[in-house]
């Protein structure tokens, strides 16, 4: 005999709180296919906020309004530090796999890059390469522990005069409420110069739906860790229809720090040049 689960209590009401306030489309694919999931705890900030689920791309968002502050700056340059050494070893590595693939890159430009890890270590591989990155608090250390050429401002595609090869956004668009803002004009400046655009972020798949069933933000390995800032949870079906909508081509890239250790992996979408 099948049986169907009761919805919990209290879940009835909660779609009728809702009403009017799903998102009018996926805000990965824009898909209009969205429906509420549950609501989700945050570690931080002690409430609960709905998460939502695109039917079309299997992504899911759990916007929570989010604004950074100089204290969660501060919290965030913390972190940097403390991963430091991992990021440089990830770095690396990423980077020697990227340049296998493309033998002919050279200039780097990278979104999101927090105290400069990744820029440093491209400095010091040879790379021409600098970052941008909105925590003036993170900049600033880069800049002075690490030497690190970024910048703290935003970036868009105006401001990027100079050509490049490719642009990388590292575990940063899983911060954002509206994350095809930024691929938009990445993909702009992409096209421009004929480039590509590297894209991490820590993907919530098939494999990964049980952690829905139990959102416990302390639970080991779940991605609902930290989701008063990770508010976008891209699947790879999403990553993919990213590239059919904006017509490019795409490519998995996956490295490895060591036999035992798995590095950064993610997409680059690959444009040509309009000429």
């Amino acid at each position: 005999m099948l049986k169907v689960r009761a919805s919990p209590p209290g879940h009835r009401n909660r779609h009728a709180d809702l009403a009017g306030k799903l998102p009018e489309e996926c805000v990965v694919c824009t898909s209009k296919y969205v429906s509420y999931v549950r609501d989700v705890p945050t570690l931080s900030a002690g409430v609960e906020i709905p998460l939502f689920y695109c039917m079309e791309c299997e992504s899911f968002t759990n916007p929570s309004g989010f604004l950074p502050t100089a204290e969660t700056d501060a919290t965030e340059l913390a972190f940097h530090i403390k991963v430091h050494e991992r990021n440089v070893l990830r770095s690396r590595a990423l980077l020697r796999e990227m340049k296998k693939q493309y033998p002919d890159l050279q200039r780097i430009v990278e979104i999101g890059c927090g105290t400069g890890s990744f820029v440093r270590e491209a400095q010091d591989m040879g790379f021409d390469a600098v970052g941008y990155d909105i925590n003036e608090q993170a900049v600033a250390y880069g800049v002075e522990q690490y030497g690190a050429n970024i910048s703290a401002s935003w970036w868009n595609s105006d401001l990027q005069t100079e050509p490049f090869d490719m642009l990388f956004c590292i575990m940063v668009l899983e911060h954002l409420e509206q994350p095809r803002d930024l691929f938009t004009e990445m993909v702009v400046a992409a096209r421009r110069f004929g480039a590509g655009v590297f894209v991490a972020v820590p993907a919530l798949n098939r494999n990964r739906w049980k952690y829905i069933l139990d959102p416990d933000p302390t639970r080991p390995g779940t991605p609902f860790f930290n989701n008063r800032a990770h508010v976008t949870h891209f699947s790879n079906i999403g990553l993919h229809k990213l590239a059919e909508q904006f017509e490019a081509g795409i490519r998995e890239v996956r490295s490895n720090v060591s036999e035992n250790e798995i590095g950064w992996g993610g997409f680059v979408y690959e444009f040509q040049s309009p000429g």
